[in-house]
């Protein structure tokens, strides 16, 4: 049989097996593999099968992955701390030759998108979740999935919080969260105006909250505090580009425009940023917000006096 991991979930593999075809997946699969990835490419990073799933003989499964970080690119100070989380991998990524190879001392992944066993195991789960949920509901005097999105969301977040498997990774914990929108879409079958309808009455209701497409844990919202960036003058004025510092603000650059006696002019909400900067902005971003500053700074002498409080900003470092 599939021995089964200790933090076991899922009942039902993607197919059932006989003990043979499972003997052989056990000499062929993922934990044969292991061996040989760790020898070529360290052991870093370790795996855990959590589950495994058998797709046309070729093996699927939810592992558990630890390892130590090696730099913090967040400046945080986590180097050396222990990470853990999960994915889901085909044994595909651990195959020497078809996921990765060593060239030269030297590792390198190779492509394996076109492998669609991992997505057929995905689809598989959030049939085997819809259909339990549609069981639930059947009794209620409205059984439509459509109408127990609130349930099916509290749900999602329980079954996250165990460690169940819902989507291809652990993705959303990057961001805070739990799990995808996309993914309660798939899980439930129903429009996207009513998942962000759901999505916007429990927030209301202070249950959770969105962060992009993350559904997360209900937080207060913080207040809004901006990140020096960057400062242009021209003809003793001075045009100065902020970043917003959390997700929860508008993602667009605020600039604040001073006169040469350190007069607060009208503030101007800048261009939307492209990509939230997380480690900064992207390039595009960079080349708007230069754009921006400069047209500011060329209608300076019209700017009229501020009749709003100026922006938060954060300290710097230097503070």
């Amino acid at each position: 049989m599939i021995p089964e991991g200790k933090n076991r979930l899922l009942p039902v593999p993607i197919s059932n097996n006989s003990e043979a075809d499972e003997l052989a997946m056990d000499v062929s699969g993922i934990a044969a593999l292991l061996p040989r990835y760790y020898e070529a490419v360290g052991d870093d990073i370790t795996y855990e099968i959590i589950e495994r799933f058998d797709v046309d003989g070729h093996e699927v499964a939810w592992l558990e992955y630890t390892g130590k970080a090696e730099y913090d690119i967040t400046g945080q100070g986590n180097e050396g701390r222990e990470f853990r989380g999960r994915d889901l991998k085909c044994q595909c990524e651990f195959s020497e030759g078809v996921g990765w190879k060593v060239e030269d001392g030297r590792k390198f992944n190779l492509d394996t998108l076109s492998c669609d066993a991992k997505e057929m195991v995905i689809q598989q789960r959030h049939k085997e979740l819809r259909d339990g949920y549609t069981k639930r509901f059947r009794d209620d005097e409205n059984p439509e999935l459509k109408d127990h999105l609130e349930e099916i969301v509290l749900d999602l977040i329980q079954r996250r919080k165990a460690g169940e498997f819902l989507e291809a990774t652990t993705g959303a914990e990057f961001y805070g969260g739990y799990f995808y929108l996309q993914t309660l879409k798939s899980v439930s079958g129903t429009e996207w105006d009513e998942i962000w309808n759901t999505a916007a009455k429990l927030y209301k209701q202070k249950r959770i909250d969105i962060d992009g497409m993350v559904v997360q844990g209900y937080q207060e919202q913080p207040p809004p505090i901006w990140e020096q960036y960057a400062s242009l003058e021209l003809n003793g004025y001075t045009a100065t580009a902020y970043l917003p510092t959390h997700s929860k603000m508008q993602q667009s650059w605020a600039i604040q425009l001073t006169n040469s006696e350190g007069e607060l002019l009208e503030p101007n909400l800048g261009p939307r940023l492209g990509h939230i900067p997380f480690f900064g902005p992207d390039v595009d971003d960079v080349d708007q917000i230069q754009k921006a500053l400069q047209e500011v700074l060329k209608n300076a002498k019209t700017a009229l006096p501020s009749e709003r409080p100026p922006l938060q900003i954060a300290p710097t470092s230097e503070e």
